[in-house]
């Protein structure tokens, strides 16, 4: 009887481990590449377009998989999605997907629905790139042309994560790192904004520059010197190439690659007057060689006092809108909580009328070439 027993209890785990419970032909399956959201104009909800890999032309064709596009609609994105049903064979397949494409319209309403409903939904990643369109419509840019990949989304994922290297321009914003923004205390949400451009082949996706939030609503862009500023106040950018204006005209420009660079941010707090302190290190190579210490050391002032007006400009901008977008709340709120809670209820305020305190050791060399002495 024992005997038996065990061999009952020997078969069923047996038959329980054995196959995939959720196990799907691949010919079963619409494998979604990337999504645009559009707000419906007629009935005030979702405007959805899917980019699906064609999995035909993978197999027929030696330059790679294209795609196919199907447009739903739905007064929720539950209802939009659910709608490909009727026009689909293939159950839609998500984990393979790069991109989430919001227009700016359903951004300036607010963000917060869209990122909550994917982040969600158990097939998603969320771990995939979140962009705003500056197009018209999302759906414009998921259709426009590409240079490196027969599909938008994996060419939009492939800019995002080449600028994500350098941190020069772009910035990774995941499902996952937005929610974090919205939820995160002195934490201000920034997702790159993309736009098509005119190009022999037709017109291709380039970042435009970072879309900034107040809260869960867009309310501004960084165009691409502002990003520039932004990346060396928060961030630690390489490989990036950095134009100042010529000391003998306004249309000629100086040239530096930017070797290294770090910032470190503190905040001060004393006698009711708030100072945002930003000290910045970096080490840079002029594009031209420079012969003499003293045209070396007139270019390092040159380029200290462009860095400090640059960084100066953007921060007072940012505190024109009452908007930390260099997360000095964030900063504070980790190392000193007991002042956090005390400054929060009226930080917009304080950051605004704070007073601005930036220092920049500049270093220049050459790099690539050895120099006469």
């Amino acid at each position: 009887m024992r005997r038996f027993a065990a061999l009952l209890a020997i078969l069923l785990v047996v038959l329980l481990l054995s196959g995939c419970w959720d196990y799907r032909e691949m010919d079963s399956l619409s494998i979604v590449s990337g999504i645009a959201v559009d707000k419906d104009p007629t009935s005030g909800g979702y405007k959805v377009l899917i980019e699906i890999v064609d999995i035909n032309s993978v197999e027929t064709e030696t330059s790679g998989s294209t795609s196919l596009f199907v447009e739903t609609e739905g007064r929720t994105l539950r209802e939009a999605l659910n709608s490909t049903r009727k026009r689909l064979y293939g159950q839609l397949f998500f984990s393979n997907m790069q991109v989430l494409i919001v227009s700016r319209q359903l951004a300036e309403e607010g963000i917060a629905p869209i990122i909550d409903f994917f982040l969600n939904d158990v097939d998603i990643r969320e771990a995939l790139d979140l962009l705003i369109s500056d197009e018209p419509t999302a759906a414009e840019l998921l259709q426009g042309e590409t240079l490196d990949y027969n599909l938008m989304s994996f060419q939009l994922e492939h800019i995002i994560q080449s600028y994500q290297k350098s941190a020069s321009y772009s910035v990774s914003s995941s499902l996952f790192q937005a929610f974090d923004s919205l939820q995160a205390p002195g934490k201000a949400l920034l997702i790159p904004l993309f736009a098509l451009r005119e190009h022999q082949d037709g017109k291709v996706a380039e970042a435009k520059g970072l879309a900034y939030f107040q809260e869960d609503k867009l309310v501004g862009v960084l165009g691409q010197d502002e990003v520039y500023a932004h990346f060396m106040i928060t961030g630690s950018p390489s490989e990036v190439v950095l134009i100042i204006p010529a000391p003998e005209t306004e249309t000629s420009y100086l040239a530096f690659r930017l070797l290294r660079c770090t910032a470190r941010q503190s905040v001060r707090y004393e006698g009711g007057r708030l100072t945002l302190v930003v000290a910045v290190q970096m080490e840079a190579s002029p594009e031209t060689v420079y012969d003499g210490d003293d045209e070396m050391k007139a270019l390092t002032v040159r380029l200290q006092a462009h860095t400090v007006r640059s960084l100066t400009q953007v921060i007072t901008r940012m505190q024109a809108q009452r908007l930390d977008l260099f997360g000095f709340g964030s900063a504070l709120y980790k190392t000193d909580y007991t002042l956090w809670t005390e400054l929060e209820p009226q930080w917009s305020h304080l950051f605004a009328e704070a007073a601005v305190e930036i220092s920049v050791d500049c270093t220049l060399r050459f790099s690539g070439i050895m120099r006469e002495e």
